[in-house]
């Protein structure tokens, strides 16, 4: 039984999150779409900024220098801003290289409380060929529906996102608790019907039978509040508001929680942006 209820939690609590949010984004934006014919390349790049306006213009502005750099026509930084103000669906840069730049989709996503991110894709003939034959991308995801609904899976995890990491950390605490209680409940539990079923005075495994009685409603009562404190951890990560980010004299502060794999060590990081 304790088994059932570990794989359980398991699953529903970080395997099923996890997937939610590696599928949140569209998936030409970790793996790039193959051409349906060789007179063409696809190009994707990210740019990030305190609005959606400012990452698309990063992102368009990083599109132009990688194009350059295909193409072996290094442009200035002046060129790059001038194609990025007139934003002309890459017809500027299409002119700007005399070669045929098609964009394809855009996907926009709020990562953080103050932080944007706008991925750009496009289709750029290849080098020496000025009559490229583009062809229809179907599957694009202009934005995020909500780019806190993956997370909000996870206990914690959106709060922490949002920025409001004491909401986040008490949802977590909220979580191995109740978790802690189930186990430590079950055990009870178990040992004490093993003691009922071991002993044959009849007061002892009455009492033995009561304390079982009580550690079984324990356990369901933590069942129920590890239950409960999951699904307002998800509806509060999905419709809660971010809180701002801590600013002073244009340094930007926030916590994040982090992960390191090969070290086997995870926490929260301090991360300060100037």
């Amino acid at each position: 039984m304790n088994r059932f209820y570990a794989i359980f939690f398991w699953i529903t609590v970080f395997l099923v999150p996890s997937l939610a949010i590696a599928q949140n984004r569209p998936q030409w934006v970790t793996k790039l779409p193959r051409p349906t014919n060789d007179t063409y390349e696809y190009k994707m790049e990210k740019g990030y900024g305190s609005s959606e306006l400012e990452a698309r213009n990063a992102a368009i502005g990083r599109i132009f220098q990688g194009i350059s750099f295909y193409l072996g026509a290094k442009a200035s930084s002046y060129d790059v801003n001038q194609a990025v103000q007139k934003g002309e669906n890459f017809d500027v840069i299409a002119e700007y290289f005399d070669i045929p730049v098609n964009k394809v989709c855009e996907y926009a996503e709020k990562i953080d409380a103050d932080t944007y991110m706008v991925c750009v894709l496009c289709q750029v003939a290849k080098v020496g060929n000025r009559s490229a034959e583009f062809d229809f991308f179907a599957e694009c995801d202009k934005k995020a529906k909500n780019p806190y609904v993956g997370y909000a899976f996870v206990p914690g995890m959106a709060q922490s996102k949002k920025g409001s990491v004491t909401k986040g950390a008490l949802f977590i605490t909220g979580e191995v608790v109740c978790i802690g209680g189930i186990v430590v409940s079950e055990c009870l539990r178990s040992s004490y019907v093993s003691k009922a079923n071991s002993t044959r005075d009849v007061n002892l495994r009455k009492n033995y039978t009561d304390y079982a009685t009580n550690a079984a409603i324990s356990r369901n009562v933590f069942i129920a509040a590890t239950a409960a404190v999951y699904v307002w951890n998800v509806i509060d990560g999905i419709v809660a508001k971010g809180k701002p980010q801590l600013a002073y004299n244009g340094m930007e502060m926030r916590f994040a929680p982090y992960l390191d794999v090969v070290n086997q060590a995870g926490g929260l990081a301090l991360n300060m942006r100037f």
